[in-house]
């Protein structure tokens, strides 16, 4: 009954043992709580509504909460760019959700390739969320595992998905991720 458009990488996780970081819901069921490290995460809500949140509010929210995945820093919060320490460029990947929570905005930024990306800083990726429209604003895991795909036909034909993004590791192939988040239309 769904079928899937799109999608992007999810959160930070082991590369050692596959296991991701951070909150994890599958079908309104969580598969992984928040920790201390990653505590921040991006919601879908039961009510189809996107979610930027924190350990802080979870209690609020875990009774609606549908599809989540953690993330890293929190880029955007309340319309204003947080400051970040981390000033490195890297090819990156994040999620924003605007102010009537009825927007959702994902990008994927490739890097470390000096004649096509060098990739962004933190700031520099919530500048642009935020010119996106979005009043919050999470990063994702990005570096190697910055991979955006898309459908290219809209039946079940082999190869109806494609790699949009030049992924900065493995010779620009996917590499393998823990989770991600999907575009899909019921």
């Amino acid at each position: 009954g769904h079928k899937v458009w799109g999608g992007v990488n999810g959160s930070f996780f082991n590369t050692t043992t596959g296991a991701a970081h951070g909150l994890l819901y599958k079908d309104g069921t969580m598969v992984q709580s928040y920790s201390a490290t990653y505590p921040n995460f991006f919601i879908l809500t039961k009510d189809k509504k996107g979610l930027i949140a924190d350990s802080g509010t979870y209690n609020s929210v875990k009774d609606n909460i549908q599809e989540a995945v953690g993330g890293g820093v929190m880029l955007v919060k309340g319309g204003f760019v947080i400051n970040q320490t981390d000033v490195s460029i890297n090819p990156r990947t994040c999620i924003g959700v605007s102010a009537d929570q009825k927007h959702v905005y994902i990008m994927a930024v490739d890097g470390r390739n000096y004649y096509y990306s060098n990739g962004m800083t933190y700031t520099e990726l919530a500048r642009c969320m935020m010119a996106l429209g979005a009043e919050t604003a999470l990063s994702l895991d990005g570096g190697g595992s910055t991979g955006f795909f898309t459908r290219t036909s809209p039946d079940f034909a082999p190869n109806r998905f494609k790699l949009r993004n030049q992924p900065s590791d493995n010779g620009g192939q996917e590499r393998e991720v823990a989770n991600g988040i999907v575009i899909i239309s019921k």
